[in-house]
């Protein structure tokens, strides 16, 4: 029996304030535990505790694996520093950022590229000896164990859980096909329906915010599962993510139903000659059409925007903002534009010289505080003008 350390980074730099930080329960740390139940495992989130040392003393791990995203690699590299001055645990890295530069610069044993699950139970038995391990893509989700889930206290109420991975679409700022690329897994609706229940009975769940990057994009699978879950009644209210062209009324007036209490919209902007520039796919009229379909079935809606796409103007991030005010969201978000290793953005800034790729550059962007500028507008104008959509928009703190 080997003894695992998941350490969950602190996302505390990237936000302006602690009572803007989300507290979320690592999933990716509770769905890799679950895959090794034969060993002893424990989770650190450091955006709860920060006992690292103590930890490394008392546990005294013999793997430690970190989940890292590129605005967090600062973090990760404290976080390496620390573990190498006070263990000789084995330290296993994977996430996006390290499924796309494979481990450069950093110090580690093991860089798990692409999903986890079955990489982790490898490198724990002694499987591999590669450095590198190119995870295969994950097919048949429901062999999956449900997640090792962390106590409830920490996670009293609301939890994380998602029903398939990856998404179809290409838009040019998204990463995530470096991790799951773009042919959709699915699981079960029985097997969904387990993990609810099971979330319900052990740990009196209440809510539950599903992970997915488009909720609804299989319709038929969500119409099954409504179902299901009004027929077994299960009480339970969910969040989920979607897209404003994969939703109908007949669709929600059937979530609303089954506790689907609100829905998170990605919208990106509200001029279609940048929505067709980053390659969304979408149209202005579906988007006023989802916002219009929402209020009247009775669900709360978030709208998220971006400012500072690559060459926009000024004009164009007025059609954002005055397309948000009119849609009239429970609550407005407008994040600026990140151009995120692994996206198509991040490689034409690259070419075009906006971003120089070197890592010191991510360890100053901090997650959607200080972005380097890729629009037509400077960086205090564009400071100005999130200001201003978020002061047209404000509604509700959720």
């Amino acid at each position: 029996m080997k003894k695992i350390l998941f350490i969950n980074l602190s996302t505390y730099r990237i936000y302006d304030t602690p009572e803007k930080r989300p507290i979320h329960e690592p999933l990716w740390a509770e769905c890799l535990s679950a895959m090794l139940s034969d060993h002893e495992i424990r989770i650190l989130d450091m955006n709860l505790h920060n006992n690292l040392e103590q930890i490394l003393s008392e546990f005294n791990p013999d793997f430690i694996g970190i989940s890292i995203v590129t605005p967090l690699i600062k973090e990760a590299k404290e976080v390496i520093t620390t573990i190498r001055k006070n263990s000789r645990a084995k330290i296993i890295i994977g996430g996006p950022h390290a499924s796309i530069f494979y481990g450069k610069n950093i110090d580690c044993d093991f860089v798990v590229v692409g999903e986890g699950e079955y990489s982790i139970q490898k490198i724990v038995n002694n499987q591999i000896d590669e450095k590198i391990i190119f995870s295969e893509k994950i097919k048949k989700l429901d062999e999956l164990l449900y997640p090792k889930r962390l106590s409830k206290k920490d996670y009293p109420q609301r939890r994380s859980m998602f029903i398939s991975r990856s998404c179809p679409y290409r838009c040019i700022y998204c990463a995530s096909k470096k991790i799951f690329g773009n042919k959709m897994t699915y699981r079960s609706t029985d097997n969904i329906i387990n993990e609810i229940k099971e979330l319900k009975k052990n740990y009196n769940t209440s809510y539950i915010w599903f992970l997915d990057d488009c909720f609804t994009l299989s319709r038929h699978r969500i119409i099954e599962l409504c179902n299901k879950l009004i027929n077994e009644k299960i009480e339970m209210n969910f969040w989920v993510d979607t897209r404003c062209d994969k939703v109908d009324e007949e669709l929600l007036t059937l979530m609303k139903k089954t506790g689907f209490d609100f829905i998170v919209f990605g919208v990106e902007s509200g001029n279609q000659n940048v929505l067709d520039r980053i390659n969304k796919k979408l149209k202005i009229k579906d988007i006023r059409n989802a916002f219009s379909l929402v209020k009247k079935v009775g669900i709360k809606c978030k709208c998220n925007m971006m400012l500072g796409h690559l060459d926009e103007t000024e004009e164009e991030i007025w059609d954002t903002i005055n397309l948000a005010e009119e849609l009239d969201a429970t609550k407005s978000s407008f994040y600026k534009v990140i151009p995120l290793p692994g996206s198509e953005l991040y490689d034409t800034c690259i070419k075009r010289n906006l971003i120089t790729g070197d890592e010191s550059e991510f360890e100053t962007m901090a997650w959607y505080k200080y972005p380097p500028v890729i629009s037509k507008v400077s960086k205090e104008r564009l400071e100005e003008l999130q200001k201003i959509a978020y002061k047209k928009t404000i509604k509700v703190e959720i």
